[in-house]
């Protein structure tokens, strides 16, 4: 029973199948007839667009020409940044207020001054695009603004570091003209911040060059006056030099004292050898306590305090090396920019300027055609099924009475 069953569904299928054959085939006149004719409109419309004058046709041909310009993400070059990441000048960089690596994007400063309202203002009232574009509405300004931004388009090559730039429109002399006049406009903006950046550098560069050519005086003049008050030059020799002399009379002291003492057993007291030894060790020991204490007429410090005199002369020293670091620092700094200045390593450069295109970047028409062929060919197909149904329809008149809203 259920085989018999199972044999009937697939004759029901295979009957359902043939039937929507049958419907193809009764109304195959209405596909033919639909698809051919699309397909000769189509055709029809494009020939005619392509022959029409361009500011005539209703689908123009349209030229994209195209420029390609290169953004160095540093406006001072690399040498600025390679001389702040050195081993020496890196720290002091951050020292003086000076930082050697970029923070924002110049390509995407670059985006953003061709899309501004600026250049965008320019390159209307430069090609008069007001009446090219025969803008007639109550927002004429904000309309045309919206039409060269559409037109207008900017690849970024991360890669390269290059940006290329494109302008679409019907005209395509008139496209060259606006991509290469906004190359030319963009290379002025980024020349002007690039001079304006340097000389704002400058600028600082200069007066924290004299802020540390003070401070080196100061300390060149600190050192002297210490120099002058302890009557020392290098206060670490003079305190190893003292040190090695004390050491000296000690053990100079000492030696006089053995020989005092072994003349003292062999000699009488008043001995003259014995004298003589004698002055010469309190000779030895007025010495050592001029050093140990310090004396007018020597005119050097007291030994206790050689100490504290070594770590003020080093300290000295030290922050005058430090200015001086920093000071040849600003000063190499100050000549990469004038470098910069003379035209070395600009920001912008314009690699290849847009020329007039000999293809044309669209429509195609050849897929134009190829779509609404194949669109009108499945709508002739679901319009045969409709006819198929509304005259199966028409001779079942049940149906139709009930299709009218009438009941039994």
């Amino acid at each position: 029973m259920q085989k018999e069953i199972k044999e009937q569904n697939d004759r029901e299928d295979e009957i359902d199948l043939l039937d929507l054959i049958g419907v193809l085939v009764r109304h195959k006149w209405l596909i033919i007839a639909t698809t051919a004719a699309a397909a000769i409109l189509i055709l029809v419309f494009s020939v005619i667009s392509l022959k029409l004058p361009a500011d005539k046709s209703y689908l123009p041909n349209l030229y994209k020409p195209g420029s390609t310009v290169k953004i160095n993400e540093s406006s001072s070059g690399s040498g600025l940044s390679s001389l702040l990441n050195s081993s020496d000048l890196g720290a002091l960089s951050g020292l003086v207020g000076m930082s050697g690596s970029g923070g924002s994007s110049n390509s995407a400063l670059a985006i953003k001054l061709a899309e501004g309202r600026t250049l965008i203002d320019r390159l209307a009232e430069e090609f008069n695009l007001m009446e090219v574009y025969e803008i007639d509405s109550d927002f004429p300004v904000t309309d045309l603004r919206k039409i060269i931004r559409e037109n207008l388009a900017i690849e970024e090559e991360s890669e390269t570091g290059t940006l290329n730039i494109t302008y679409e429109d019907i005209d395509r002399e008139l496209a060259t003209k606006i991509v290469n006049r906004l190359v030319f406009f963009l290379e002025e903006q980024f020349s002007e911040i690039d001079k304006t950046s340097n000389y704002s550098q400058r600028d600082l560069l200069e007066k924290q060059i004299v802020d540390v050519e003070v401070q080196i005086r100061m300390y060149q003049e600190r050192i002297l006056q210490f120099q002058d008050d302890n009557n020392v030059l290098d206060a670490t020799t003079m305190a190893e030099e003292l040190t090695v002399k004390v050491v000296e009379l000690h053990a100079a002291i000492l030696e006089k004292e053995a020989e005092i003492a072994t003349y003292q057993q062999r000699s009488l007291i008043n001995d003259p050898a014995i004298q003589a030894l004698t002055d010469q060790k309190h000779a030895m020991e007025v010495y050592l306590r001029s050093i140990e204490n310090g004396t007018v007429e020597n005119r050097l410090p007291p030994l206790k305090d050689m100490p504290g005199l070594v770590m003020k002369y080093e300290e000295l020293q030290r922050m005058l090396a430090a200015q001086a670091s920093i000071y040849k620092a600003l000063l190499s700094q100050y000549e990469i920019l004038k470098l910069q200045d003379k035209g070395t390593g600009p920001t912008f450069q314009v690699i290849e300027y847009a020329e007039i295109p000999e293809m044309k970047s669209g429509p195609s028409r050849g897929k134009l055609c190829v779509i609404v062929t194949m669109a009108a060919f499945f709508l002739s197909i679901f319009a045969a099924f409709i006819k198929e149904f509304w005259d199966n329809l028409k001779k079942d008149p049940a149906r139709m009475e009930k299709l009218k809203g009438k009941k039994d």
